[in-house]
Parts: C-alpha cells; sequence; structure tokens
C-alpha cells in the first residue's frame, strides 16, 4: 500500500454567514453547469453525425474538434491553475466563461474548413480551461472543510450531470428545428445570458482569514508546492489510474449516440441513455462525496469504477431498451471523477497552498488522454464498421482503475473533526 506522512488534522474555526457560502455553491454548480464539458463535448455527441453530413467529412474527422478541444485544454490546464494561484480562481473563471460563449458562437458560424473547424475547438479548449472544476473546487474548498466532498460533489454532480443532461436535450432539439449551427447559437446565449451573471454575482473565495461555514483557518492552505508534491509517489499513482480511466470514461459519453444510432436505436432513445448517464452522476457524486467525507482513504472510487467498466459491457452488448438505460446509469456512477473526487484528493493528499499547479497538471494528463480516446474510438469505427473493439479497451482500463486504488494510504491533509 501506498504510505503517506502521519496526516495533518486542521482545526475549524468559527463560520461565516451561511447564506454567503450557500449562493457560492450554487455559482460553482452554475458554472460548471455552463463549462466545456456540457456544452461542448455533450453536445458534439449529439451533433456529429450532422456535421458529418453536412460537410461531407468522416466521423474520424468531425470527432477530431473533440481531440483537438481537449489538447487545447489539456495545455491551458497547468497554465489556468498558475493563473488561478496568482490572481485568484474568480477572477480566471469569469473572463474564461465569457470567452467561452464567443468561442461556441464563432463555432456556429464556422465554414466547411477542416483547419479552421479544429482551430476554433481547440480555442474552446483553451479558454474552457479557465471556467472548469480547477476554480471551482478551489473556491469551494476556501469555504468547507469537514463538508468539502460533499459540495465538491454536488457542484460537479448536479453542474456537470445535470448540465449534461440539460444541453443534450437542447442539442437533440436544436438538431430537429435548429440545426447543429443553431444549437450552438442557443448555447452561448443561453451562457451569455445565465451563467456569466450568477457567477458575476455569488462567486467568490472565503473572505481573508479563511473561515467560511465549516472550514479551515489560514492553516488550511498549507501543503506541497508542485515540485515537492511530484516526489511524492502518490502523485505518480494518481497520474497512472485518472487520466486513463476518467479520459475514457468522458471520451465514451460523446461516442454513446453513434454508437447505438449505428446499431438502429432511434436517436431519442440514444439521448435517454446519455440523460440517465448524466442523471445518474447527478445523484452519485454527492453522495461519493459524501462519503468521502467520513473516510481518510479513496476507498470510495473502488465500486465507481467497477460499476463504470460494467455498465460500458452492457452497453456494448445489449440493446434492450430497459438494459440501456441501466448501463447508462451505471456508467454514470463513474463519470465525473475527474471533476470532483480527484481534485478532492488532490486537496487532501497536497493541501492548498500550490492546487492550481498541481490541479492543472493532473487535468492536463487526464484531458490529454481524452484527446487521444475519440480518435481510437472513431478511427476504430472507420476501420471496421464498429466502435466494439475500443470500447473493450476502455473497459479493461476502468477495471484497472478500480482495482488499483486499493494501493492508496490515508491522506495527508484530513479534515477537522
Amino acid at each position: 500500500m501506498l504510505q503517506t506522512s502521519e496526516a495533518m488534522v486542521l482545526p475549524s474555526p468559527p463560520s461565516r454567514t451561511r447564506r454567503a457560502a450557500a449562493m457560492v455553491i450554487l455559482a460553482a454548480t452554475v458554472g460548471a453547469f455552463f463549462s466545456i464539458t456540457p456544452t461542448i463535448s455533450t453536445t458534439m455527441g449529439v451533433f456529429l453525425k450532422s456535421i458529418a453530413e453536412d460537410f461531407g467529412w468522416s466521423r474520424t474527422a468531425v470527432a477530431g474538434a473533440l481531440s483537438a478541444c481537449a489538447v487545447g485544454t489539456a495545455i491551458a490546464c497547468p497554465f489556468a491553475g498558475i493563473l488561478a494561484d496568482r490572481f485568484g480562481p474568480r477572477s480566471i473563471a469569469l473572463a474564461g466563461s465569457a470567452a467561452l460563449a464567443a468561442t461556441i458562437l464563432a463555432i456556429a458560424a464556422v465554414p466547411a474548413n477542416l483547419a479552421a473547424y479544429y482551430a476554433l475547438f481547440f480555442l474552446a479548449g483553451v479558454v474552457g480551461a479557465m471556467p472548469n472544476t480547477l476554480a471551482f473546487t478551489r473556491i469551494l474548498a476556501s469555504w468547507f472543510d469537514r463538508t468539502r466532498g460533499l459540495w465538491t460533489g454536488f457542484s460537479g454532480g448536479v453542474g456537470y450531470g445535470g448540465g449534461s443532461l440539460v444541453f443534450a436535450m437542447i442539442a437533440g432539439q436544436a438538431l430537429l428545428h435548429l440545426g447543429w449551427r443553431g444549437g450552438f447559437v442557443v448555447i452561448a446565449a443561453l451562457m451569455a445570458l445565465v451563467a456569466l451573471p450568477v457567477m458575476a454575482l455569488w462567486l467568490r473565495e472565503a473572505p481573508a482569514g479563511g473561515t467560511g461555514v465549516g472550514t479551515t483557518t489560514d492553516a488550511a492552505l498549507a501543503g506541497d508546492s508542485l515540485s515537492e508534491a511530484m516526489r511524492r509517489p502518490v502523485f505518480w499513482w494518481m497520474f497512472s489510474i485518472f487520466p486513463l480511466g476518467a479520459g475514457c470514461m468522458t471520451s465514451l459519453f460523446t461516442t454513446i449516440v453513434p454508437l447505438l444510432t449505428d446499431r438502429g436505436v432511434s436517436i431519442d432513445n440514444a439521448v435517454y441513455v446519455v440523460q440517465a448517464f448524466a442523471f445518474s452522476t447527478i445523484l452519485a457524486e454527492p453522495f461519493a462525496g459524501w462519503l468521502a467525507d467520513r473516510s481518510q482513504r479513496p476507498l470510495i472510487l473502488v465500486p465507481l469504477f467497477i460499476a463504470a467498466a460494467l455498465g460500458t459491457t452492457l452497453l456494448v452488448l445489449v440493446q434492450s431498451g430497459p438494459v440501456l438505460l441501466l448501463s447508462g446509469v451505471l456508467m454514470g456512477l463513474g463519470a465525473g471523477m475527474e471533476f470532483t473526487l480527484l481534485l478532492y484528493m488532490v486537496t487532501r493528499y497536497f493541501g492548498l497552498r500550490e492546487f492550481g499547479r498541481i490541479a492543472g497538471v493532473f487535468l492536463a494528463g487526464t484531458l490529454g488522454f481524452g484527446a487521444v480516446v475519440p480518435l481510437i474510438l472513431n478511427g476504430t469505427y472507420d476501420l471496421t464498421g464498429s466502435y466494439d473493439p475500443a470500447i473493450y479497451a476502455v473497459i479493461a482500463v476502468l477495471v484497472y482503475s478500480g482495482f488499483a486504488i486499493l494501493a492508496f494510504g490515508p491522506y495527508r491533509y484530513a479534515h477537522a473533526h
């Protein structure tokens, strides 16, 4: 088992206003709801076939936009972390949300030019690295200690899961009535009219002194530097697991609709599976975070990875409507780990002193691997006429990731009792 040094239990001071903390939770959840995963990764799973038909491109070429987006985010995440540590996560989240809305609007008008198409999705990935889980987790961690897992899980589950659920429906309806271009216009407008005002009003770190609701004193900002963290075995063990498992789940989510519709499932029923996936995430992540608050090790991740592997297996093997919905639910139990529990683990193993830098490296690795998986999935389809061989490899990765969690030792920066 990987061992860490003796856990440093941090004291808990008096709480600040609960209303302010509640509004921070709301703003972080809205920010996650309108982040790059629901607005681009989810909707591209619905728009992929239509874009391919409109432009006369292969699915691999169209799906390459997701890889370009993931590469942009992977490159930008470490820099977003540095900026968050220096200027504060609120500032970069607001600037990034405005830039992402403008970029999505530009995608709606992109010509049938592969270079321009990839360039815009790459730019979306770069600016989308700023209003993401790194910033929101850092803000929530400044407010909460004993219930940090619960509220990061809530923000991630309701935000990313709920956003994926809603934007899948928006994309499906837009495809029928407005086309994929109209869908992107609607998404950009909603970001500008809803997400930005809410975040501007209520997204902020805990006041000076670090005393939010049930959080810690300035001692909570203790922790490792990036170089110190990278000298610890637990850093590299985490890095070997999450870029693989979480990267696969993110990429698989965007493949559900084309995979099922190729097998004769209607687009409505395929979207229902995506919605079951997202709805399961909404419920599972807060509960997993709540359990994480009551544990000194991340063992809750073991059943989540195994459930995702089982759900992915059902997705490949069955065509029955109810069983397909079950597969979506099981996959949803393992989704979102790179957005919530991974970064929760970063706060517990490495502290908050250079959280942005450390988390940025983990997210870069996860998204970098996630950039490769869509190409593998769609390249496998173009070569063999089926996604199945690549998906079996994803299942193996999920099983490995689940059992590897058993090697983790106790947290170094445990929550206050």
